[in-house]
């Protein structure tokens, strides 16, 4: 598996507790889930967190991407049960401190374990909103690799779309394998090599491949890893336009793929 770029290992995430979320917690899977949204939509986002968890930033751009167009319902479990990664923690700048980190991606943030662990909780998902047929995967930071793995080769069933977000594992070798649309978000602090890599990749198999076709690729050039979840600067305009601006592609996109299955809220 690639190794998270630097700035995810380095960059420290916004320390705040301002934001007071509008959705509601209920157990789905044997898993705390935050939901949001238009409970009469056909189609559900499955959003799966940075490390650091349900943070008021990544519970926010829930918020804030249940009122777009076309008003999905959001799902976001808590896939580390109470105990991500602390805030604390970063920037890694001690052994000790680098030492929890890698025992950390070792254990519960064990990309293959939790990639199982995400199929699982769709499954249970899925009966618990039967009427929903149609579910996008949208991963932040290391959630975008989880995004990315579960996108390859045959996706669960009932997944018709995923989304990467400033990815820490964002690796060449998965771009050939996404059989599904995807769009990728990146930030400058994302290998520009491999974010081109990923777009010659989804050009070459959209001329055999429809779905593939509707992929996109897109880099904020000006935005940090992280600039979408726990490490959004949501205290400064500049960042929190930009913040905005990345949930409304991400809503755009899903609208222009799959507004038809969604009715409006009423």
């Amino acid at each position: 598996m690639s190794q998270p770029s630097k700035a995810c290992c380095t960059t420290a995430p916004t320390n705040t507790d301002k934001y007071e979320p509008k959705g509601t917690f209920s157990e789905v899977g044997g898993f705390k889930t935050y939901t949001i949204g238009n409970y009469k939509s056909k189609l559900a986002i499955l959003s799966i967190y940075d490390i650091f968890g349900l943070t008021p930033p990544t519970l926010l751009g829930a918020d804030y991407l249940s009122q777009l167009p076309p008003h999905p319902l959001i799902l976001m479990p808590d896939l580390f049960k109470g105990e991500p990664m602390l805030l604390s923690n970063y920037p890694p700048n001690t052994p000790e401190k680098q030492a929890l980190i890698t025992k950390f991606f070792e254990g519960p943030a064990n990309p293959a374990n939790t990639v199982e662990a995400v199929k699982a909780y769709l499954r249970a998902a899925q009966e618990r909103y039967p009427e929903i047929t149609d579910w996008i995967i949208a991963g932040f930071c290391w959630g975008g690799k989880i995004a990315a793995l579960l996108s390859k080769g045959q996706p669960p069933q009932g997944v018709v779309g995923s989304v990467q977000i400033h990815p820490a594992f964002l690796d060449a070798s998965d771009a050939a394998e996404i059989k599904i649309p995807h769009l990728l978000l990146a930030s400058k602090d994302e290998d520009s090599n491999v974010v081109q890599e990923y777009e010659q990749a989804f050009q070459k198999y959209a001329k055999v491949d429809e779905k593939v076709a509707k992929s996109e690729v897109h880099t904020y050039a000006d935005m940090h890893h992280g600039w979408m979840g726990a490490r959004a600067k949501l205290d400064e305009i500049e960042y929190k336009e930009k913040f905005n601006q990345g949930y409304k592609q991400v809503a755009e996109w899903v609208n222009k793929h799959y507004t038809s299955t969604i009715p409006m809220p009423a």
